[in-house]
């Protein structure tokens, strides 16, 4: 309200709408926040995480493509993965480019793990996130893993945070 010009505490009420899991108004909002600032590749991924919550596939692709930063014949591999194979195809294209940059520098792990989990490889996922003993937060990403005693496993390994 002191701001409401500020891109930062818009964006951040997108992510706070989001974690909260009321994606139509972390839509709005993140939609608000990208007229302030076309060009913040996080408002777009909020924007994203929120159209993919609410399984709008064609929208969320088009703003996660805005997260990414690569040139236009990669884009345009990305656009073709999803033309031809949807929504699974566009993510097992995104974990070709994440094994291929791997090589050279290091990569999120746990953005690995949520990729094969978007593609249905739950145990390539846990895996991952076995290895790197990640504590995952509220994200509504892994709700439905939450259930998945070696996902509850993950939180017993977590350091508790003080």
């Amino acid at each position: 309200e002191l701001e409401p010009t500020s891109f930062l505490y818009n964006r951040n009420l997108g992510k706070t709408l989001y974690y909260a899991r009321r994606y139509d108004e972390a839509i709005e909002q993140s939609l608000k926040t990208l007229e302030l600032d076309p060009s913040m590749p996080t408002a777009y991924r909020w924007l994203a995480r929120s159209y993919e919550q609410k399984k709008l596939y064609d929208k969320a692709v088009e703003a996660y493509l805005k997260t990414m930063e690569f040139g236009p014949e990669v884009e345009a591999t990305f656009r073709e993965a999803y033309r031809t194979s949807g929504w699974i195809g566009f993510w097992r294209k995104s974990i070709d480019l994440k094994k291929e940059r791997a090589q050279t520098k290091k990569i999120a792990i746990s953005a690995l793990a949520e990729t094969y989990v978007r593609i249905g490889e739950t145990d390539q996922a846990i895996a991952l996130l076995e290895k790197t003993k990640t504590l995952l937060d509220g994200d509504p990403f892994w709700d439905h893993l939450r259930a998945e005693p070696r996902y509850q496993h993950l939180f017993r390994l977590a350091p508790d945070p003080e």
